[in-house]
């Protein structure tokens, strides 16, 4: 039975705007909620990609999740803040890249994305680097696309 969630991925970081630009909050209540709202097992684990805008960070994530991500061009990115999207259970996973699943217990846990905007872009609300500490330390697994 297919677990895998097909909506689109969900912000999580708050805009704020200001009178000189605007800047990011983390919401860790949204990130749970989504967690509590799409995971059907006890155990699951959440991998956050950072890196550099054009990467590929969201495009691999799409593909990983099958969750249909705003994907960006070489002139502009699309992500802004960062999302989460659950990409099924690691065995979902493997079979949607077509390999083989390990068998063991650990392929029943649930997997979630999460996906940030380039963390080297400066813009009017600084660099999202210092922003996303506290994602990372949430996650079970980090991913640098450099």
């Amino acid at each position: 039975m297919s677990h895998t969630f097909n909506g689109d991925p969900e912000d999580f970081y708050e805009k704020i705007i200001k009178i000189d630009g605007f800047q990011y909050v983390l919401q860790e209540n949204k990130i749970f909620d989504y967690v509590n709202k799409h995971a059907s097992h006890s155990e699951f684990i959440i991998i956050t990609f950072i890196g550099k805008s054009q990467m590929g960070k969201s495009n691999l994530i799409q593909d990983l999740s099958n969750v249909k991500h705003k994907i960006g061009n070489k002139r502009k990115a699309q992500t802004e803040g960062a999302t989460i999207a659950y990409g099924g259970t690691i065995k979902e996973i493997y079979q949607r890249m077509n390999l083989t699943p390990p068998n063991d217990r650990f392929c029943e846990r649930d997997v979630f994305f999460c996906d940030t905007e380039g963390v080297y872009d400066e813009t009017k609300k600084g660099s999202i680097a210092a922003l996303i500490m506290p994602l990372l330390i949430l996650s079970s697994k980090i991913v640098a696309v450099l």
